[in-house]
């Protein structure tokens, strides 16, 4: 209806013969559809980067894939809006289009043969397994340790398995819709990924070559044999652990080895692994599944390094059980001691799997992690061979300590699982309490650790468990996202109550009540946080996408040469079009029917284009117009808010933005001179679409206010600034709060904001769009001196209350440059 109604405006000003005139503005409109879907596009991406959000790959290559092509046929609009004059435009969107997407190229998926591979035959250089497999092979072939027999299902039998099912891309669909920050989202894509693993045959070759190496086994041994079947993904067991996060399927026979193989496989997809994957910036074919088959060991005893459980090493590494530990001194002569009476190793034992510690570190040049088992005849049998996870070391006390023991104590002992210190509310799980109602950054107190409590890592401050050891796979994980944990603390859930503030010194054992801003200070100057892994990764798209370089449209290198990121395309193809549509080139409409200057107190610049009966009749001839020549009852309205004796355009301050000083930003808003740098408005006697630029920020007001209230509309959209990124998060926050007050339906995305009321009479709309004006010009600095929450909160109430001169907080601010869109 909004559309009917701007268009009876259009057809009354644009008649048959002047259609060259209605088709131009058509494809105006097409190149702000495209600029307004790429800034969406462009705020999302930002909203991740700069808000420090981990996401899956797969979303970012499909965002990616929306942006180029909203970016290019914002190229072909302008192209045909000012035929001849920017095909250049189309060379460096190509070239950085091309060099994007080699960033998202994904490694080759092999589907061909080997599907199989016998242990002993796979070395260090072997690709079709994961580190897992080529660690164990070189563990049985190079140095000669006790090792199952056992073979290995290649990433390229998980490629053929994948492309005879169809699989690839309803994957890859299932993953660019989803939120790895929602539970609710992992829980129901999981559930959708790994239903179609189920659902889908072994293909019948595959399937035939696995039950032929199975069949070996029991060959071997001379008589049936059972099997454990375990992941051996890509990038498992490196710089990535993904300790604990697939699965592993025990005591198999030749009849279940392919449901077992399959159970494996889908669990690539559990929630806890597609969150630590995604967290990693990695892809899901750069994680292609192989899987290792090895015999059964019937454990009488089983361990990590000098971690022991009696039995199998499940309850171990899922946190459920508590091991006996045993230490050996690496100073000296080895003396082993045995913690709280350990007894299911003998002294011998002990050393045995000290030295061969000891033997794989200088082997593979780093402490390791070793899992294996003790059979009932009493041989050793080594499992697992891994890159140790770091743990950091407990603080020396130092004279803060005796305001650490001011604090009261509420529990003390246990085992360090992944150091650090944090501060949190307590919360515990239980029927009114699900994983999946927790706050972000409370202290999760359980009774174990399993590894499915990985998909919550991020929203956790600390944990606190009365089972579980450092050689848990949850604990491996924690310490890779640097999340202190605290284990074997008896009675922490019912000693530490729900609600209550809480500050974990895992590094010293320590629980204190509240908040202990001295040890939480002192832990902060000596571990830094970084980035995540995907952000990391990220860096380079953002160069190419988001970063912004072409900033003064009057500078000689406003030019298409000029564009170093897809965001400077959207920029340049913004301005052109602004100056073709308004005559600002001199070959746009008529001069009847070409854009008039606005001549004001106000101290920018604004072109205006009527599209019918938004000017007085005797302005027709002129190229100047004053505002009371404006019929237009929207910008009217907008106007006298912008024009309200309590905003106070004068007292300019001056800026040097990015060092362009040719160009004066007076107050944060384009100088009285700088026609390249300015607003523009298409208006009709009840249609307004104005684009004001203030600055670095630019404002859209969309309103349409006839005598119908069903077709009356404003929207209007926020997007950039000169001030930090989080000053811009916070005006559009400020922005947000008194909008939604105001009675508009808001939306955000980084520091863009949509908002949308509708529905109004046309009197209420108007009152709308002169708080809208008032709004705008009171606001145009705040970027660069909003600091905190608690600031927006005040200054939205002093607006609400009638001030709007913020003058003075505005002085206080320090410019610092920032990007635009």
């Amino acid at each position: 209806m909004f559309l009917r109604a701007l268009l009876r405006s259009l057809q009354s000003c644009f008649s048959s013969p002047k259609r060259t005139a209605l088709e131009k503005y058509e494809t105006f409109r097409e190149v702000l559809r495209h600029d307004r879907a790429a800034h969406e596009l462009l705020a999302e991406f930002e909203g991740v980067y700069y808000g420090k959000r981990h996401e899956e790959f797969c979303r970012i290559v499909r965002r990616y894939d929306q942006l180029s092509r909203v970016v290019g046929e914002m190229i072909e609009s302008l192209c045909r809006l000012s035929p001849g004059a920017h095909e250049r435009l189309r060379i460096p969107f190509q070239s950085l289009d091309s060099q994007v997407k080699a960033f998202f190229v994904p490694p080759a998926a092999n589907a061909a043969p080997p599907y199989i591979l016998s242990l002993h035959t796979i070395t260090a250089d072997t690709v079709e397994v994961g580190h897992k497999t080529r660690a164990l092979a070189q563990l049985a072939t190079r140095l000669h340790l006790p090792v199952p027999d056992g073979f290995a299902v290649t990433v390229n039998g998980f490629h053929h398995f994948l492309a005879e099912n169809g699989l690839r891309e309803r994957i890859d669909d299932l993953l660019a819709e989803l939120d790895i920050e929602s539970l609710e989202d992992l829980q129901t894509v999981s559930g959708r990924l790994t239903a179609l693993i189920e659902a889908a045959p072994v293909p019948a070759d595959l399937a035939a070559a696995i039950a032929h190496a199975f069949a070996g086994l029991s060959a071997r041994r001379g008589r049936p044999v059972s099997a454990a079947v375990r992941s051996s993904a890509l990038g498992e067991d490196e710089a990535t652990s993904f300790a604990g996060q697939y699965r592993s399927v025990l005591h198999v026979g030749q009849g279940e080895i392919l449901r077992a193989y399959k159970e494996v496989l889908a669990s690539k997809y559990a929630p806890e692994a597609l969150y630590y994957r995604s967290c990693h910036g990695l892809s899901d074919v750069e994680t292609a599944m192989s899987v290792l088959v090895l015999e059964m060991i019937e454990a009488e005893a089983s361990g990590v390094s000098l971690h022991v459980v009696r039995g199998q090493g499940e309850v171990l590494v899922s946190g459920a059980m508590a091991p006996e530990v045993f230490r050996v001194s690496r100073e000296g002569a080895p003396v082993v001691v045995r913690q709280d009476g350990a007894s299911l190793l003998d002294e011998q034992q002990a050393l045995r799997l000290f030295r061969w510690g000891l033997r794989l570190e200088g082997y593979f040049g780093s402490p390791q992690d070793v899992e294996w088992s003790l059979d009932r005849e009493a041989h050793f049998h080594v499992l697992q061979s891994r890159p140790l996870g770091r743990r950091q070391t407990a603080i020396v006390p130092g004279p803060v300590m005796a305001e650490h023991l001011a604090a009261p104590l509420l529990l003390a002992g246990g085992e360090q699982a992944a150091g650090g210190v944090a501060c949190g509310v307590v919360y515990t799980l239980g029927p009114d309490s699900p994983l999946t109602a927790m706050p972000g950054g409370a202290v999760l107190v359980v009774r174990d650790t399993p590894p499915a409590y990985v998909k919550v890592l991020g929203r956790l401050a600390a944990v606190v468990a009365e089972q579980g050891s450092q050689a848990c796979h949850f604990a491996t994980v924690a310490r890779e996202f640097g999340v202190p944990v605290l284990v074997r603390i008896p009675g922490a859930t019912s000693s530490l109550t729900p609600g209550m503030e809480v500050t974990v010194d895992a590094d010293n054992g320590k629980i204190y009540a509240g908040r202990v801003a001295a040890l939480l200070a002192e832990r902060a100057a000596g571990v830094g946080s970084g980035a995540p892994y995907c952000l990391k990764r990220l860096e380079p798209v953002m160069e190419r996408v988001s970063f912004l370089n072409l900033l003064d449209p009057r500078a000689r290198d406003f030019k298409p040469e000029s564009c170093r990121s897809l965001h400077d395309i959207v920029r340049y193809a913004h301005e052109k079009a602004m100056q073709e549509m308004f005559v600002l080139s001199g070959h746009g409409l008529s001069r009847r029917g070409g854009a008039r200057q606005l001549k004001s107190k106000l101290p920018f610049e604004l072109f205006v284009l009527d599209i019918g009966g938004g000017l007085h009749p005797d302005a027709a001839e002129k190229r100047n117009v004053s505002p009371e020549e404006v019929r237009c009852l929207p910008l009217k309205a907008l106007w006298r808010g912008l024009s309200h004796p309590g905003v106070v355009w004068d007292g300019r301050q001056h800026f040097d933005w990015q060092g362009y000083e040719a160009i004066v930003m007076g107050g944060g808003i384009a100088g009285p001179n700088s026609a390249a740098l300015a607003s523009y408005a298409v208006i009709g006697e009840d249609y307004l679409n104005i684009n004001i630029r203030f600055g670095y920020h630019f404002t859209i007001v969309d309103a349409f206010c006839g005598g119908t209230p069903a077709e009356n509309y404003c929207g209007l959209r926020f997007v950039g600034g000169g001030g930090e990124y989080t000053g811009r998060l916070l005006r559009v926050a400020f922005l947000a709060r008194i909008l939604e007050r105001l009675g508009f339906v808001v939306e955000r995305a980084a520091d863009l904001l949509d908002a949308r009321v509708i529905g109004l009479t046309g009197e209420a709309l108007l009152s709308k769009l002169d708080l809208i004006g008032r709004l705008l010009g009171a606001t145009r600095l705040l970027d660069m001196v909003l600091k905190d929450e608690e600031m927006v909160v005040r200054l939205a109430d002093d607006f609400l209350a009638g001030r709007y001169d913020f003058r003075k907080q505005q002085g206080n601010g320090k410019h610092k440059p920032g990007t635009s869109p």
